[in-house]
Protein backbone atom coordinates (compact mmCIF):
# COMPACT_ATOMS: atom_id res chain seq x y z
CA UNK A 1 0.00 0.00 0.00
CA UNK A 2 2.91 2.68 0.82
CA UNK A 3 4.66 1.79 -2.80
CA UNK A 4 0.92 2.85 -3.78
CA UNK A 5 0.54 5.97 -2.65
CA UNK A 6 4.07 6.89 -3.80
CA UNK A 7 3.81 5.98 -7.00
CA UNK A 8 0.22 8.14 -7.10
CA UNK A 9 2.14 11.17 -5.28
CA UNK A 10 5.10 11.13 -7.27
CA UNK A 11 2.37 11.16 -10.79
CA UNK A 12 0.36 13.87 -9.48
CA UNK A 13 3.58 15.59 -8.79
CA UNK A 14 4.90 14.83 -12.12
CA UNK A 15 1.50 16.11 -13.77
CA UNK A 16 1.82 19.60 -11.58
CA UNK A 17 5.21 20.64 -13.66
CA UNK A 18 3.88 18.98 -16.72
CA UNK A 19 1.13 21.63 -16.16
CA UNK A 20 3.72 24.30 -15.11
CA UNK A 21 6.20 23.50 -18.32
CA UNK A 22 3.17 23.84 -20.64
CA UNK A 23 2.19 27.18 -19.44
CA UNK A 24 5.27 28.72 -19.47
CA UNK A 25 5.94 27.07 -22.99
CA UNK A 26 2.41 28.79 -24.07
CA UNK A 27 3.61 32.20 -22.84
CA UNK A 28 4.96 34.79 -25.50
CA UNK A 29 4.49 38.00 -24.17
CA UNK A 30 6.91 38.18 -21.60
CA UNK A 31 10.22 36.11 -21.19
CA UNK A 32 10.05 32.98 -19.13
CA UNK A 33 9.69 32.92 -15.46
CA UNK A 34 11.89 29.40 -14.44
CA UNK A 35 9.99 29.46 -11.31
CA UNK A 36 9.55 25.76 -10.59
CA UNK A 37 7.20 25.92 -7.97
CA UNK A 38 3.84 24.10 -9.01
CA UNK A 39 1.99 24.39 -6.21
CA UNK A 40 0.31 21.82 -3.90
CA UNK A 41 -1.51 18.29 -4.73
CA UNK A 42 -4.75 18.31 -3.48
CA UNK A 43 -6.62 15.09 -2.58
CA UNK A 44 -8.59 15.12 -5.94
CA UNK A 45 -5.40 15.08 -8.06
CA UNK A 46 -3.77 12.32 -5.78
CA UNK A 47 -7.12 10.52 -5.63
CA UNK A 48 -7.30 10.69 -9.77
CA UNK A 49 -3.38 9.44 -9.90
CA UNK A 50 -3.70 7.20 -7.37
CA UNK A 51 -6.64 5.34 -9.55
CA UNK A 52 -5.04 6.27 -12.97
CA UNK A 53 -4.17 2.81 -15.25
CA UNK A 54 -0.56 3.35 -14.71
CA UNK A 55 -0.54 2.79 -11.20
CA UNK A 56 -3.57 0.90 -10.30
CA UNK A 57 -2.67 -2.18 -12.98
CA UNK A 58 0.70 -2.67 -10.81
CA UNK A 59 -1.05 -2.05 -7.41
CA UNK A 60 -3.76 -4.15 -7.29
CA UNK A 61 -2.68 -7.29 -8.54
CA UNK A 62 0.33 -6.84 -5.69
CA UNK A 63 -2.34 -6.29 -3.10
CA UNK A 64 -4.52 -9.06 -4.18
CA UNK A 65 -1.83 -11.87 -4.17
CA UNK A 66 -0.36 -10.71 -0.98
CA UNK A 67 -3.84 -11.40 0.71
CA UNK A 68 -4.52 -14.35 -1.17
CA UNK A 69 -1.04 -15.54 0.48
CA UNK A 70 -1.76 -14.17 3.63
CA UNK A 71 -4.74 -15.97 3.73
CA UNK A 72 -3.81 -19.23 2.58
CA UNK A 73 -1.10 -18.74 5.39
CA UNK A 74 -3.56 -18.15 7.93
CA UNK A 75 -6.09 -20.82 6.90
CA UNK A 76 -2.80 -23.11 6.95
CA UNK A 77 -1.65 -22.53 10.25
CA UNK A 78 -5.23 -22.19 12.06
CA UNK A 79 -7.80 -23.96 10.18
CA UNK A 80 -5.69 -26.49 8.54
CA UNK A 81 -8.64 -28.75 7.32
CA UNK A 82 -9.72 -26.27 5.29
CA UNK A 83 -6.50 -25.32 3.73
CA UNK A 84 -6.24 -29.35 2.57
CA UNK A 85 -4.12 -30.68 5.13
CA UNK A 86 -5.59 -33.21 7.03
Amino acid sequence: MLFWLLDAYYLALERKYRDLFNRERMRTDEPPSFDLNAGNIGIAEYAEAAWSFAVWTIHIPVLVLAVAVAGYGFLHRYLPGLAGRP
